[in-house]
């Protein structure tokens, strides 16, 4: 769990970065280019930052909302590979899944391993309707969903995430608890919660996200965290 103040100290410093500081609950997509034969971001995609309680439905339904940012190799404005394509990673089955299951909430919960874990936690979908470990079937890795003979799950409104502020939170800190047992361990080792403890805050840093992305930010909104609930943490 997250109850005591050093993990939530730095749940909310980690998370303000990825959320931009509460301002966005979900992964927007981002043009990509080719100029002078290099792969580069373009501008920001209007439509994906739309809030999808204002859609009426989750972005992507619509054949006409078909974003291939998400299913493609994805590259920043400097033409550095940001990460591949999500389409058949944490458990999706090709490209509308890619885009289906784009990351939500406080965390970014992303893909449909991680949404159908936490449905079932909040007892939307039942264990029942799907198999464990649908991706060892041998068809998913074929990338042949029709003729898989596990069960993936269903999921029809994957936005539940982000139509209030309670699941984009709850989402957050289940993604942590349940997904990355090692971060809270990490947290663990903060001692006295010292507000200028940096290498604590790289190491939840890496281990959230294989890397040090915003790592400046991270550190400034985690010690903002450490001042306003309390320096001297138990």
């Amino acid at each position: 769990n997250l109850k005591s103040v050093k993990r939530k100290c730095h749940f909310l410093g980690q998370g303000a970065v990825e959320s931009e500081s509460l301002l966005s609950m979900q992964e927007v997509s981002q043009q990509q280019l080719i100029e002078n034969g290099v792969h580069k971001g373009g501008a920001i995609v209007g439509l994906s930052t739309k809030k999808e309680s204002d859609l009426g439905h989750w972005y992507g339904e619509l054949a006409e909302e078909k974003d291939d940012y998400f299913s493609g190799k994805k590259y920043n404005s400097k033409g550095n590979l940001i990460t591949g394509s999500y389409s058949w990673i944490n458990g999706n089955c090709g490209d509308v899944d890619a885009q289906k299951y784009r990351g939500r909430g406080f965390k970014m919960l992303t893909g449909l391993d991680t949404y159908s874990s936490y449905w079932v936690y909040r007892g939307w979908l039942s264990i029942n309707d799907f198999d464990r470990y649908w991706w060892d079937d041998p068809q998913y890795k074929k990338k042949n969903p029709p003729k898989m003979k596990k069960r993936f799950p269903q999921i029809d409104s994957p936005q539940k995430i982000t139509e209030n502020t309670y699941n984009c939170l709850d989402a957050g800190g289940f993604f942590i608890v349940g997904f990355r047992g090692k971060t809270v361990r990490i947290m663990d080792g903060d001692k006295n919660g010292k507000v200028d403890d940096n290498q604590v805050i790289e190491n939840v840093t890496s281990a959230i996200n294989g890397g040090y992305k915003g790592l400046a930010e991270r550190k400034s909104f985690t010690k903002k965290a450490k001042e306003v609930i309390g320096d001297d943490v138990e």
